[in-house]
């Protein structure tokens, strides 16, 4: 099975039903800013739940703090970090105040400390390890990882967790 296109297939079930939801919105907000980031971790994440069912030889699944064994420790950790990123991502795409907006926070506030914690030992451990892997197919060096962590990755997550908090106790 070709992965990168079960990732794109993923990803897809992820964006139609954002735009779809969001149709009607302004497309510069800080709502589609994070729900875009949202889709980016459906994206990269998206093809691991399902390879780590059907493929024994997968070597297992690293995103941030999160770690397991190949199989079905992989689908088991994956799974929700993809579905709750997807839901995040739609929910931020209606951008209606009131309590979904505490997932979109929540969501947001365990994505920065899962990429941003380990980023930050990181860059005071070693820079130049810094390295964004996807699967075997596909590695970006320290000097484009870094700041694409930064600015897709932690950013913004770190405003969207603080704009949803304060979108969950608005009135609509």
């Amino acid at each position: 099975m070709y992965w990168p296109a079960v990732a794109g297939a993923t990803a897809l079930v992820g964006v139609v039903p954002f735009l779809v939801l969001g149709r009607g919105q302004p497309w510069l907000s800080i709502a589609r800013l994070v729900g875009i980031a949202n889709l980016i971790v459906v994206f990269v994440n998206g093809a691991a739940p399902i390879r780590g069912l059907l493929d024994p030889a997968y070597v297992g699944y690293v995103f941030g703090l999160l770690s397991a064994e190949k199989g079905l420790p992989v689908t088991l950790m994956a799974g929700p970090l993809v579905f709750m990123s997807a839901v995040a991502a739609w929910i931020c795409a209606r951008n209606r105040p009131g309590a979904l907006m505490l997932l979109v926070a929540a969501t947001c506030a365990f994505h920065t400390g899962n990429i941003g914690l380990p980023l930050i030992e990181s860059l005071v451990r070693d820079p130049a390890s810094v390295e964004m892997q996807f699967g075997e197919y596909f590695t970006l060096p320290a000097t484009v990882a870094i700041p694409a962590l930064i600015s897709l990755m932690v950013l913004p997550f770190l405003l969207g967790a603080a704009w949803a908090l304060s979108r969950a106790f608005e009135a609509e």
